[in-house]
């Protein structure tokens, strides 16, 4: 009888290494799927850049997903993303920016509520991310706990073809 708890035991360990390598593995494709992104709407280096200069490369982006809204960047964080909007707040909760569905981890795409102008010209406008465990989209919140995080991170940008906003988070 102990053999067979010896191979089920060692067939549950390998089943669970084999499902964390995947688990892994999809956080990593899709840092990278992200990376990419920045790299190509040229995304990088906004710090000491005015408002009126903050630009990324809104055609290319636009090529890649025609649902792109604007960019949302927090100075200090991982946070620099593409914002999309879809036709209702569902489908970019497990589609990535390149219109791929990731049936692993359900990272999805920040994105701006259906019910809000595509322009941010509403009087509020929700922006949706996940809490993801590897740190990235809005994983960053859980910080501001403390208030020296939150202090330290209050700055928040929003840029759109039409005009960039510059947010100051207030509790």
């Amino acid at each position: 009888p102990w053999r067979v708890v010896f191979w089920i035991a060692l067939i549950v360990l390998v089943a669970s290494l084999a499902a964390l390598g995947v688990i892994a593995y999809s956080y990593w494709q899709n840092q990278n799927a992200y990376q990419e992104v920045a790299d190509v709407a040229d995304a990088h280096d906004f710090d000491g850049m005015d408002l009126a200069d903050m630009t990324v490369d809104w055609a290319a982006l636009l090529a890649i997903n025609p649902d792109t809204v604007g960019w949302i960047y927090i100075p200090g964080t991982i946070v620099n993303y593409p914002i999309v909007q879809g036709d209702d707040n569902s489908k970019y909760l497990t589609y990535a920016f390149n219109g791929e569905e990731d049936f692993i981890t359900y990272a999805g795409t920040i994105l701006l509520a259906a019910e809000n102008k595509r322009d941010f010209s509403d009087p509020n406008n929700i922006v949706y991310g996940h809490h993801m465990n590897d740190g990235s989209m809005f994983a960053f919140i859980n910080t501001f706990t403390d208030q020296s995080a939150f202090d330290a991170n209050r700055t928040i940008y929003i840029l759109t073809p039409q005009g960039n906003y510059r947010l100051e988070t207030f509790s």
